[in-house]
Formats: structure tokens, sequence, C-alpha cells
């Protein structure tokens, strides 16, 4: 040292670089040679592609999972990142109710994620499909389903078919008497079988009321039945037959059957008179039964009786709404099952305010 010197030193913050990437289907950021000051800290986030997912994860050649983000803490040391992906697969269960079945197309073990599966419903002999349900809905058959999820489907299969049903007797145009004994008959058939058939009947034709003539009972094709009153010339059976689904069919007959009394009611041939009718007594004199005919213009309350010589009521033959048409009543000379006394008598029929009036001789 012969003189002062001076000397200057330069000092400089030592780095450090991550190295990241990132295989196919998907991505890393930041990506590539990313460098760091020492002791510093950084975060990478590896974002996956639509429908995949990350795989793996290797820092510095070891795994460290699946992760989404990882961070490199207080560097003070070179490093490197890697992420792999992988496709998302998705789980399919198909479950069916009743009897039928499901094909898949196709048919996998697991379907990738956003892909779509084609489910065909076959039903069973005798039952149909009736639809989907779980994550599925609706009756398309067959069904688009979109793999976006894990998903349960249900296919239900049910018996949807109703049972047939015919009435064979009385089918129209017959005539029973109130107390005497009749065979209904039917026919009511299904494609498994009808589990109970039910009878009903209309006085008052097609469009009701109806009574129930019995419960559900079983299929036997015929019963007999103890005719009862009131009497009408519109009566009409009813048969309901239902399977064990519920499902139901019915018919009824093709035309209006009579129920007589010991008076009897008939409807006859032809249209409705132009005005209001009653024809003379036939025949008269009477010994066991005569015929009463009388005409309605339009519908009404008819009263139809019979009166002695001091114009008292011995017997009321109808008292009952009726449709317009011509019809005849028989009366068999007796009031309240006991024969009435020879004699003079009247017929007299009331509708509204309106009465006719015809003599009739009875004799034993």
């Amino acid at each position: 040292m012969t003189a002062n010197q001076a000397v200057t030193a330069t000092f400089a913050l030592k780095q450090w670089t991550l190295t990241a990437s990132a295989g196919s289907n998907g991505t890393i950021s930041p990506s590539g040679a990313v460098v760091v000051d020492h002791g510093t800290s950084q975060t990478f986030t590896i974002t996956p592609d639509l429908h995949y997912h990350v795989a793996d994860v290797l820092v510095d050649g070891v795994s460290v999972g699946a992760v989404t983000t990882y961070t490199f803490s207080n560097v003070t040391a070179n490093h490197t990142i890697a992420a792999s992906f992988a496709q998302t697969v998705r789980n399919l269960t198909v479950n069916v109710v009743g009897t039928g079945s499901v094909t898949k197309n196709p048919n996998l073990a697991q379907y990738p994620e956003g892909s779509v599966v084609s489910l065909t419903a076959t039903p069973g002999a005798t039952l149909s499909f009736v639809g989907w349900s779980g994550d599925a809905n609706g009756s398309a058959n067959p069904l688009a389903l979109t793999m976006d999820a894990d998903k349960v489907v249900t296919a239900t299969f049910a018996d949807t078919t109703r049972p047939a049903a015919l009435v064979q007797a009385p089918n129209g145009g017959q005539s029973v008497v109130v107390g005497t004994v009749v065979q209904l008959k039917w026919r009511a058939t299904d494609d498994i079988a009808v589990a109970g058939v039910r009878l009903l009947l209309s006085r008052h034709g097609l469009a009701g009321p109806w009574d129930s003539l019995t419960t559900w009972i079983p299929n036997s094709g015929t019963m007999n039945w103890t005719t009862n009153g009131p009497t009408t010339p519109f009566a009409m059976l009813k048969v309901q037959a239902r399977d064990a689904a519920g499902n139901m069919g019915e018919d009824v007959s093709d035309a209006t059957f009579t129920i007589l009394g010991t008076t009897g009611v008939a409807r006859l041939e032809g249209g409705p008179p132009a005005v209001l009718t009653l024809a003379p007594v036939r025949p008269n004199p009477m010994r066991e039964q005569a015929r009463i005919g009388f005409g309605l213009p339009v519908p009404a309350r008819v009263r139809l009786a019979i009166l002695d010589l001091q114009g008292r009521e011995v017997a009321v033959i109808a008292d009952d709404e009726m449709p317009a048409g011509m019809f005849a009543m028989d009366w068999d000379g007796r009031s309240a099952n006991r024969a009435v006394p020879a004699g003079m008598y009247f017929v007299r029929l009331q509708v509204g305010g309106r009465q006719l009036v015809r003599r009739l001789m009875l004799r034993h």
C-alpha cells in the first residue's frame, strides 16, 4: 500500500427457478420457468378442462395429490411442479319396478362425463312402460340421458290395460216382472285377470242415476237377481270390471228393457203423440188383466189410478216422471195384493193440470 485505496463491493439477491408444466386437458398458472427471489413464496393454480379432473400433481417428482393449488413457501432452491389430468367418469344405476328390462347403449361400467347414453325400456308380457323416475322423468322411450353427474334412474312397468266388459242379458227389449228371479249375464276379460265385477241398474236410461245391485263380486258371468220396483220402461244394466292394478272397463245394455209390476209398464213403438191421450181399456169388461194405453206429448209426471164409483183411488198404477212417448200399463184387478170387488170403475190419467178418464168393468 503506497497510497490510500477505495474498494466497492456489489451484492445481488439470490434467485431460484420454479419450472411449472401441465399435461393435456388442463392448465397450470403461472407456467414455464418462473423466477422467484430467495426466501419468497409462489402459488400455482391447476385447472382441468371441462369433463376432466386433476389426476395428480408432482413436486420435485414426488406426488402431493390431486390438488388444484400449490404454494412454494420460503423458496431456497430450484423446484419443479407438474400437473396431470384425467377424464371424469360417471356411474349410472338403473332400477326396474314391475316386470321389464332396460337396455343401455353404449353399455359401459362407467361413462365419460358429458357423454350421452340411450336407455330403452322393454315391458314384460301384458305390461306397459309407465315412465322414468329418479334422475330422469317423463315417458320418452328411448331416453337420451346426459351423464353430467352420477345418476340413478328407475323404469316403472305396470298393467295399464282396462278389462273388457260386455252386458249379455238383459241387453235391451226384454220385459221382467217385479218379484221374479232374473238371470243377469255378462262377460268380462283381462290380459292378466279380472279381480272383480260390479253390477248397476238405471231406471231412467243411459243418463242414470245408476244404483248398485252388487258390491265387487267374483267374475262368475251370471247372477240371479230378484227384480224389484219401481217399475220402468227405461231400465238398463251396467257391468263394471276391474283388475288388480285398478284399471276398470264397463259396458251397458244396448237398449232399454222394461221392469213390469203386477200392473206392468211397457213402452210402445212410435213417437210421442201430438196431444195427451188415454186409450180405451182392453179387454173391457176385464177378468184377470187389462191393458191401459196412454201417450205423452212431452216429458211429465204421470199419475195413473183406478177409481171406484165414489171417486176414491182403489189402485195407483203409476206415479212417476216419464218421458214423452206411447206407453201401456197392465192392471190385474188387485190393490195392495188383494182382489178388488167386481163392478164399475174408472181409469184416470193425470198429467199436470189435465186429466183423462175411461170406464172399466171388472168381473170375476
